[in-house]
C-alpha cells in the first residue's frame, strides 16, 4: 500500500519513504505577492503533511532512524523556506 504525502511517497509494504529534497533557490523565488502567498500556503500544507507522516511513523515504532532524520530535515527546510517567503512579503523600511 502506498500513500502520497505532499512530496513524500510512503510505502507500507517496503517501509520506505521517498521525498524530493530540492527546494527552489533564491533566484527561483516569485516576485508577485499573490504567487508568494499561494506558494506559502502550498508549503504549509506540505509541512503539515510531513508532521503527520513523522508522527505516524514514530507512533508505529518505525525503526529506520535515517529515514526519520531525512523527513525531519525536509520539514525544517520547508519551514525555513516559508519564513524566507514571508519575509519577502514585508516591505523594507529604510533605517
Amino acid at each position: 500500500m502506498q500513500q502520497l504525502y505532499a512530496n513524500c511517497l510512503v510505502s507500507r509494504q517496503q517501509d520506505k519513504v521517498v521525498c524530493r529534497n530540492r527546494l527552489p533557490s533564491l533566484d527561483d523565488i516569485m516576485t508577485d505577492i499573490k504567487d508568494i502567498q499561494n506558494r506559502i500556503i502550498e508549503l504549509e500544507v506540505e509541512h503539515r503533511d510531513l508532521d503527520s507522516v513523522i508522527d505516524s511513523l514514530s507512533r508505529e515504532g518505525h525503526r529506520d532512524e535515517l529515514q526519520l532524520r531525512r523527513l525531519k530535515k525536509r520539514r525544517l527546510q520547508l519551514k525555513d523556506y516559508i519564513t524566507l517567503l514571508k519575509m519577502q512579503l514585508v516591505p523594507d523600511i529604510p533605517a
